[in-house]
């Protein structure tokens, strides 16, 4: 008889309700407010869609430093003082459909998605800003790089493979795609539609395929011992590599893709205005109550911070155990932040402006098995091996 996946999270939540993983400083208490270093002006943002939420936007940090930042029309290049390297324009991109995924690949080059009137793809640039499209089927919902070095673009209709060699994508499978992780075995988890979780390995065979009952899929996540990790509409799956699912953590809202703490640690958001942080069993560890929702993924740092932000335009900084640290207040909902290696946090806003924060203290950059949307600052959704 096949064994039923544990079920975790509403019996859980009312025990911790009462106990020590309740987590700490609520929300609504003062708190320090961390240095602004400088803001960016990066894109005019049209009114919110229908249900009051933007779309993430995640800016990606080369090696130079350089933070690389879409814009309502195209990608630009800001040095970490804050000024403009370059800016790339996209003609055919819409103004009402911004960048919202950056990749720098192996060699250098910067991806970033282009959305027009009536379809969308990706742009590639060199570290100069010179290139263009290369890529156009539908709006992209992903961008990635496997271990190979290729480029993926995963779609509302077909997952991409982007040769960095080449010109010209190869569409590698018909179907819906989300969002995808690369293994350290050369293989791919990624999620179809919303309620397909699926594995192909290095020579792009599908291996196997899951039905998620409960749908909403998001992007998936892969922790250092291969175990995935699935956000969907209600809550939080954690599977095996074979697809086996292991535990499942209900919400009565949707929870963001994931990041996963150097010590296994699983933190992630959801639309209750509640920030999680899950041991590796599935058990809850504590959870902080925000301001609103919160409809992005947390970066996790060095010291042990948790850093996300919220609907209700702040910055968040917990400790490792779910304390308010500080409060920074933009001028719009707060988009996933990251973390370049000597501390400094970035982040976009809807108010259409990069931000770059000094912390309280200093962080030590981003450290953890997937720390951050993307799992790394060049945002190449590869799993820690």
């Amino acid at each position: 008889m096949k064994q039923a996946p544990i079920v975790l999270g509403i019996v859980l939540a009312g025990l911790c309700s009462i106990t020590a993983c309740a987590g700490g400083s609520p929300a609504n208490v003062s708190a320090p407010s961390p240095t602004k270093k400088w803001d960016f002006t990066v894109a005019h943002l049209s009114a919110a869609p229908r249900d009051g939420y933007y779309a993430d936007q995640i800016p990606a940090i080369g090696d130079d430093g350089t933070i690389y930042a879409g814009g309502s029309l195209g990608l630009f290049a800001i040095r970490p003082d804050g000024t403009e390297k370059w800016h790339h324009d996209s003609p055919g991109q819409s103004a009402n459909s911004p960048v919202h995924f950056v990749l720098i690949d192996d060699i250098g080059n910067i991806w970033f998605d282009v959305t027009s009137s009536d379809s969308g793809g990706a742009a590639r640039v060199g570290p100069d800003g010179k290139g263009g499209e290369v890529g156009s089927i539908a709006p992209v919902t992903q961008l990635g790089s496997a271990f190979d070095g290729t480029v993926f673009m995963a779609t509302a209709a077909s997952v991409l493979q982007l040769s960095t060699s080449r010109d010209n994508p190869a569409v590698m499978w018909r179907g819906y795609a989300t969002g995808m992780a690369f293994t350290s075995d050369g293989g791919m988890v990624f999620t179809r539609g919303a309620d397909i979780l699926s594995y192909a390995d290095r020579a792009h065979s599908v291996m196997w395929n899951h039905k998620v009952y409960e749908g909403g899929c998001g992007a998936p996540v892969v922790a250092a011992d291969g175990t995935i990790y699935l956000p969907r509409t209600s809550g939080m799956d954690a599977y095996n590599h074979d697809g086996k699912r292991l535990w499942a953590f209900d919400l009565s809202d949707r929870a963001t893709s994931p990041s996963i703490g150097d010590d296994g640690t699983l933190y992630f958001g959801s639309d209750d205005g509640k920030l999680y942080a899950l041991y590796s069993d599935g058990h809850l560890k504590w959870k902080f109550a925000s301001g609103s929702a919160i409809r992005t993924s947390p970066a996790v740092t060095s010291n042990g911070e948790v850093i996300f932000g919220g609907v209700d335009h702040n910055l968040y900084a917990l400790d490792s155990l779910g304390n308010l640290k500080w409060r920074f207040t933009a001028g719009g909902q707060v988009f996933s932040p990251t973390v370049a290696t000597d501390g400094t946090i970035y982040f976009q806003s809807s108010d259409g402006k990069l931000y770059a924060i000094q912390d309280t203290a200093e962080n030590g950059g981003l450290l953890g098995q997937w720390p951050k949307y993307g799992a790394g600052v060049r945002n190449t959704a590869r799993a820690a091996h």
